[in-house]
């Protein structure tokens, strides 16, 4: 469970949330063309730390509690984040371009 939590709708919401950040994310770094590895980085890394800060805000309107909507948005962003280095590499190694 997410941060030990239990109840359906904080977890059902959690999913939610990463869709509606993570795909639009996705999207964007995938069809705009950067000028260098190096501002691709810089950019995922600022839109990171910023969906991390939107992600905990919406939490916010549903767990009501300050420290743990924090918790909440890094955790699963951090998560989401890493699933998508793994499913990045796996693609790469089986030679398969978007």
């Amino acid at each position: 469970m997410i941060l030990s939590e239990r109840r359906k709708t904080v977890l059902l919401f959690s999913f939610l949330i990463n869709a509606i950040t993570n795909i639009p994310l996705n999207l964007f770094l995938k069809y705009y063309k950067f000028d260098s590895n190096l501002y691709y980085y810089l950019v995922v890394v600022g839109l990171e730390i910023l969906i991390v800060f939107i992600e905990s805000a919406l939490y916010y309107l549903i767990i009501k509690d300050k420290k743990k909507n924090i918790l909440y948005g890094f955790f699963c962003n951090a998560f989401s984040f890493s699933i998508g280095l793994i499913i990045t590499s796996l693609l790469s190694l089986a030679n398969i371009n978007f």
